[in-house]
């Protein structure tokens, strides 16, 4: 088995969709189109990559999340490289008092506070500026 240089998918030599030689080496491709990647700009992918490692972390699968592992490597299942599982943010902490802000009137509102009655008729009334107009009926 080899590893294709552009997606890092494992690939067997005898059923690989291509293959290329750079710099003395021989290197396999799941298919054509990471060939051809890899044809365009061969030392993108033929430097060793930096793994970048994130210390207590856990690797798993983005297509395989029940495979977990300590280091990061390829998918048993389907050759993918592992990514550091990250855990879910924490939730930020509950403020003293929610605010409410009206688009029609932003004026803020503590929850602590009574809310006004804004309904059409009780408080500020909610009609437009320019007032309502009659638009005549032009089909008479």
């Amino acid at each position: 088995m080899a590893t294709d240089p552009v997606c890092g998918m494992m690939v067997d030599e005898q059923t690989a969709a291509g293959s290329a030689e750079y710099a003395g080496e021989r290197y396999y491709f799941c298919s054509t189109h990471c060939l051809h990647k890899f044809q365009a700009v061969p030392q993108n992918y033929t430097r060793p990559a930096a793994t970048p490692t994130v210390p207590s972390a856990v690797y798993t699968c983005p297509m395989h999340p029940e495979i977990r592992q300590k280091t990061p490597g390829a998918c048993p299942k389907c050759g993918m490289a592992l990514e550091p599982l990250v855990p879910p943010a924490s939730p930020a902490p509950a403020a003293s008092a929610t605010e409410y802000v009206c688009p029609m009137h932003p004026k803020s509102y503590a929850a602590s506070r009574e809310l006004p009655d804004l309904r059409h008729g009780a408080g500020t009334p909610h009609r437009q500026p320019w007032g309502r107009r009659r638009i005549p009926n032009s089909s008479t």
